[in-house]
């Protein structure tokens, strides 16, 4: 027990040193980089298809769950705080959730190598121990900025002795008593880690050339270092084993089917926006055309809709651009029709105009004026190409972030598993895509691979129409102008359209549709430079930005500084 002890020790303890380094912005920077490449190596390649491949979907659903209720937890915790106190309130909510998660994985951790020592050998054994280090390493930094270097010191040295407690348990308890519970385990660990290193993404993000090469540097070495050390060991015993060597062939595979028809869409966007004139805000039809004609690197559509209700404009036009503008994307409908097929991407667009036409028309009856949205006074050439490069910045990452969910599923899901849902698929799909808020560019790859492992179409309308969260975004801006009953309204009339489109689809859509996402593809020369074109685009944000960055412009955290005079004169 002494040698499990020691090499089980050792490693947080290390994590725990690393506190060291706070107030040293590079070195944390670079150090947050690497937890995070860390973390999400652990929960991806790890946890995940771990605990699917033991309970299925469940664990999916547990993980997700997990990340959730602490963002529960924390926002009551915010709105219970005296205001003065109530961000330092809630940064000690984000690290008490996320420590907690850091502190059961310490002691999964060291249970397996209290048990499996002798089973598995010595590599094995050091490589489970190793990988929990920038995971100690990104608790204790989140400590130190929450409640100050000392305290943070004590709370990593609960972490290592969480750890040696696990490998106390682990030499002593049958592992046969703790297999039941160790795929839940798995999946609350997962929902725990990705909670927390999605917090404070953008704290520390480098300024100079060689902080970017450090923060990619230990990006980089966080992600390789758990998939190197657990190679050939706990973590490949399984199905995942196999999903972790077809998960790079179905990520390229899924970038060059879709890069083609998603440069197809942004020229689209890119030209109507470029050729767009003044634009008289004064109706529902006007919402939706102002939907189309701003660009998504510009003001976010809620930013936008309360700039407009600010300069009096009418609510009916307000409530249906807001539905409208994250729905009502070129490239996410070519995008449906090349993975779902042509009769899906049309129903998923004409559910979007109903959606955005019913919320115009139960808030009809509120007052409101025209507002002028001035078009760019910049030259035609200029507008384009600050648009195109502006448009492809903006919808490069959410593709990229679609793509690799997409293929996760397709290496780490077993066929059919996605009809364990049924018959409330739809719903788990719509709800789960709305708490998430992802663009439809990225729900729509993520969608087809899940209706190919046996969703319904159904299920996969629901979620495309609700993942950019268009009905939480109306319903928010509707409850803070109008009170409780338009909200009420409006989430019930908008709830009929989807649940419409829903039925129809999975009455009149094949099932089918989708099949050909899992067979292999053969892809042009033109579709292959599409997507090195799109590896390239992801690549130059991930440089500007660094990986926390890039992550951070996806889960919320935008900074806008590039928009367009057009995007300002909007919210002007």
């Amino acid at each position: 027990m002494l040698a499990a002890l020691t090499i089980g020790l050792v490693p947080p303890l290390l994590g725990v040193a690393v506190v060291a380094l706070h107030g040293r912005q590079r070195l944390v920077g670079t150090a947050r980089s690497l937890a995070l490449g860390a973390a999400l190596a652990v929960v991806l390649a790890e946890l995940l298809p771990a605990a699917a491949d033991a309970v299925g979907p469940a664990a999916l659903l547990l993980a997700a769950a997990t990340m959730l209720v602490p963002v529960a937890a924390e926002r009551a915790l915010a709105r219970w705080t005296v205001a003065g106190v109530a961000d330092r309130a809630g940064l000690q909510a984000r690290f008490t959730f996320g420590y907690l998660g850091v502190a059961v994985h310490q002691l999964v951790d060291g249970l397996q190598i209290g048990a499996g020592g002798p089973l598995l050998g010595l590599g094995v054994v050091a490589a489970i121990a190793i990988h929990g280090a920038p995971l100690v390493a990104a608790a204790v930094l989140a400590s130190a900025r929450a409640e100050g270097v000392r305290r943070a010191t004590w709370r990593g040295l609960g972490l290592v002795l969480a750890t040696g407690v696990g490998v106390v348990l682990g030499a002593v308890v049958p592992t046969e008593a703790l297999a039941p519970a160790e795929p839940w385990l798995r999946a609350v660990i997962a929902g725990l880690l990705v909670h927390v290193v999605v917090h404070d993404l953008g704290v520390d993000l480098p300024t100079t050339p060689l902080g970017r090469v450090l923060d990619l540097a230990g990006f980089g070495l966080g992600v390789a270092l758990p998939l190197t050390l657990l190679h050939g060991g706990h973590a490949h015993q399984s199905h995942a084993a196999h999903g972790h060597l077809a998960f790079g062939g179905s990520l390229w595979s899924l970038a060059v089917e879709v890069a083609p028809v998603v440069w197809a869409g942004l020229a689209v966007s890119t030209l109507v926006q470029a050729l767009a004139g003044a634009t008289t805000v004064d109706g529902t039809t006007s919402g939706l055309r102002l939907a189309l004609t701003l660009s998504p690197q510009g003001p976010s559509p809620a930013d936008t809709a309360d700039a407009l209700l600010g300069r009096g404009a009418r609510p009916a036009a307000v409530v249906a651009f807001l539905v409208a503008a994250p729905l009502l994307d070129p490239a996410a409908f070519l995008v449906s029709a090349r993975l779902l097929g042509w009769p899906f991407a049309l129903v998923r667009f004409a559910a979007a105009v109903g959606m955005a036409l019913v919320a115009g028309a139960v808030l009809a009856r509120w007052p409101g004026g025209p507002v002028v949205v001035p078009a760019d006074p910049r030259p035609l050439g200029r507008r384009l190409l600050a648009l195109a490069d502006a448009n492809a910045r903006a919808v490069s990452g959410w593709v990229a972030l679609g793509v690799v969910l997409a293929a996760y599923v397709e290496a780490f899901v077993h066929h059919g598993d996605a009809s364990g849902l049924a018959p409330y698929d739809a719903v788990v799909a719509g709800v789960a895509a709305a708490v998430f808020t992802v663009r439809p560019v990225a729900a729509v790859p993520l969608a087809a691979l899940l209706c190919a492992k046996g969703m319904s179409p159904g299920a996969a309308l629901a979620a495309t129409l609700m993942g950019p969260a268009a009905g939480l975004s109306a319903w928010a801006a509707a409850r803070r102008r109008w009170g409780r009953a338009a909200t009420i309204a409006l989430a019930v009339a908008q709830g009929a359209v989807v649940a419409a489109a829903v039925a129809w689809g999975d009455g009149f859509l094949p099932a089918q549709a989708t099949a050909h996402a899992d067979a292999p593809q053969v892809h042009s020369w033109t579709a292959a430079a599409a997507g090195v074109v799109l590896a390239l685009v992801v690549v130059r944000g991930l440089w500007r930005s660094g990986p926390r960055g890039f992550l951070a412009g996806l889960v919320g955290d935008h900074d806008h500084p590039h928009a367009h005079a057009h995007e300002h004169a909007a919210v002007a």
